[in-house]
């Protein structure tokens, strides 16, 4: 899977955020209640899709 290819067809627009290209990722419930908000960088983004299960990236760890 191109990373890349996905962002454009999503039309995902990453932000320089602390210095590092991320977006904002909401997580809801069934009935759109809100869980959570994170960060994600194309490799949490990427390995969300490969896996199913979601990836966030830490900016205080500077890490997935």
């Amino acid at each position: 899977m191109n990373i890349d290819n996905v962002v454009k067809k999503l039309n995902l627009k990453f932000r320089k955020i602390e210095g590092k290209d991320l977006i904002i990722a909401i997580t809801t419930d069934k009935d759109k209640n809100i869980l959570m908000t994170a960060f994600m960088d194309k490799e949490a983004l990427k390995k969300t899709l490969e896996t199913g299960y979601m990836h966030y990236y830490s900016t205080s760890r500077e890490r997935l």
